[in-house]
C-alpha cells in the first residue's frame, strides 16, 4: 500500500540513441513480465516418452499502458505559441521509437525505467497502439491518449542461474533512481 501524501515515481522511457526521455506517472493496477525457455522435444527410440534438450531462454517481455492527458489547457483557444500539446508531443516520441535510425539499421534500443521495480534495455516489438479518447469540443484536438506497447529486452551478454538469482533477469534500478526521486 502507497503511503499516504507520497508521490508514486516517475517511470522512464530513454531513447538510447538520441538520449531523449520522457518521464511519466506510471502506477498500473498489475505488472506482467514473461519470460519463457524453450526446448527441443526429440523422441529416442525405444523410449516411451519425450527428452527435452535446452535450446535457450527467451527474452523477457513487458507490456506497457501510458495514459497521458491534458487537463487545464485551454486547446480551443486557437492562440499560437501556446504550451505544447502534452499527449501528441509524446505520441510523436513513441511513433519515432518504432523506426530505423537510418536505412538499413534497427530502431533505436530504449531503457524502461520503473524505479525500484525494473529497468530493461530493449526495443518496442510488435504493433503500438494510440488510442485518441477524448478532444476538444471545437478544434477536435486530442486531450486524452491512451499508448500500449510492448517492450522486448535485447541483451547482449545471456545470464545464467546464479545471476538472476542475485540481481533478477531485469534490474531494479534503486541505485540509479531510488523510489524517492521523480
Amino acid at each position: 500500500m502507497e503511503e499516504l501524501g507520497r508521490t508514486p515515481p516517475k517511470a522512464r522511457v530513454i531513447n538510447l540513441e538520441t538520449n531523449e526521455e520522457q518521464k511519466f506517472q506510471y502506477n498500473p493496477t498489475k505488472f506482467v513480465e514473461t519470460i519463457a525457455t524453450r526446448y527441443t522435444r526429440t523422441n529416442p527410440p525405444g523410449l516411451g516418452h519425450q527428452r527435452l534438450s535446452y535450446e535457450g531462454t527467451n527474452n523477457n517481455t513487458i507490456p506497457i499502458e501510458l495514459f497521458m492527458s491534458q487537463m487545464g489547457q485551454d486547446l480551443d483557444s486557437g492562440v499560437a505559441g501556446s504550451r505544447p500539446f502534452i499527449p501528441l508531443t509524446r505520441k510523436k516520441f513513441f511513433q519515432a521509437l518504432l523506426y530505423p535510425v537510418s536505412y538499413g539499421t534497427p530502431p533505436p534500443q530504449i531503457l524502461f525505467i520503473w524505479p525500484g521495480m525494473v529497468s530493461i534495455v530493449g526495443r518496442i516489438v510488435g504493433p503500438a497502439q494510440f488510442s485518441h479518447q477524448r478532444f476538444t469540443s471545437v478544434t477536435g484536438v486530442t486531450t486524452e491518449l491512451l499508448v500500449k506497447f510492448v517492450v522486448e529486452e535485447d541483451r547482449d551478454v545471456g545470464l545464467l542461474m546464479e545471476q538472476v538469482r542475485r540481481q533478477g533477469s531485469s534490474n531494479p534500478t534503486d541505485s540509479l533512481f531510488p523510489a524517492g526521486a521523480g
